[in-house]
């Protein structure tokens, strides 16, 4: 007889991480108090983040939590939003230095990973994400970085020949990850409390005004109606198992005060603790 391995004795778990720009900082909170009650790498089998969320699970899963909230806390604040043609710009090159050299991520250490790690990316048109393993990725600076890319916040960002955008665009969260209805435990990490929508009037208008390029119009309009979507999945759906904030957090998508975003953080580690006082989530 053949004997069955762990992993398939138990249940198979899912970590699905939202977007949402500086308001990341939460779910790097709430990570940490996964990672202060013994969950960390290994314990979901599979990871799959949008944007923000993305890179909080990339150094989740390599064991550099301090390092990850450094960057929320100290290094973002610093010099990745700045303002150009009188709007916001995301710095690009300086998120790359950050995670290259000033709070290197552990690519050796996110290849081997217990956990598979899954980020989703929008083609320019697109009306479904389109997913990358990084744990099997040998681009994944390059793909992360093409995760938090947006037409006007920021310049192109380009894998093997063809721009992609984040993934926040056509999956936000991306809980329509294909493989995600082979997992019995799935917990969702949002950004926003219950009840937030994306604003459709606003989102049209600046893809009317802002946009040129029809694909991206298209792109741009399209995002309330598919992420509205999910969120309504979500809130139905009673076999998911949501962390998210009460309240907005203080800390929004473009906040560059560092005091705010430790307290998004602080507010994530709370939230975390409160979510396993209610034993939904067991160690192995």
């Amino acid at each position: 007889m053949v004997k069955k391995s762990a992993k398939s004795l138990r249940e198979k778990r899912a970590l699905i991480c939202d977007g949402g720009g500086m308001q990341g900082s939460f779910m790097a909170g709430v990570l940490k108090g996964f990672v202060e009650n013994d969950i960390k790498d290994g314990y979901f089998d599979l990871c799959v983040g949008t944007s923000a969320g993305a890179f909080c699970l990339a150094y989740f899963l390599t064991g550099q939590i301090k390092e990850g909230l450094r960057i929320w806390e100290k290094h973002l604040p610093k010099g990745f939003i700045v303002w150009k043609n009188f709007h916001p710009y995301y710095d690009l090159d300086y998120l790359r230095k950050v995670i290259t050299k000033i709070e290197p991520l552990n690519l050796k250490k996110l290849k081997n990973a217990k956990s598979q790690l899954v980020v989703s990316l929008t083609k320019p048109g697109a009306s479904k994400a389109y997913f990358i393993d990084l744990t099997k990725s040998d681009n994944v600076i390059d793909t992360l970085i093409a995760s938090v890319s947006a037409p006007i916040l920021t310049k192109d960002v380009c894998l093997n020949g063809e721009v992609y955008y984040d993934g926040g665009f056509t999956a936000q969260p991306p809980i329509n990850h294909p493989e995600l209805k082979n997992y019995l435990t799935k917990v969702v990490l949002l950004t926003y409390p219950k009840g937030y929508r994306l604003k459709n009037w606003a989102w049209e208008l600046g893809s009317k005004v802002l946009l040129k390029e029809p694909k991206l119009k298209k792109m741009v309009a399209m995002t309330p109606r598919l992420c509205n979507g999910i969120l309504n999945k979500i809130e139905k759906d009673k076999n998911l198992l949501v962390i998210q904030p009460e309240f907005v957090l203080p800390g929004d998508w473009l906040e560059k005060d560092a005091s705010k975003l430790s307290k998004n953080v602080k507010i994530g580690i709370e939230t975390a603790k409160d979510f396993m006082k209610n034993g939904k989530l067991k160690l192995i």
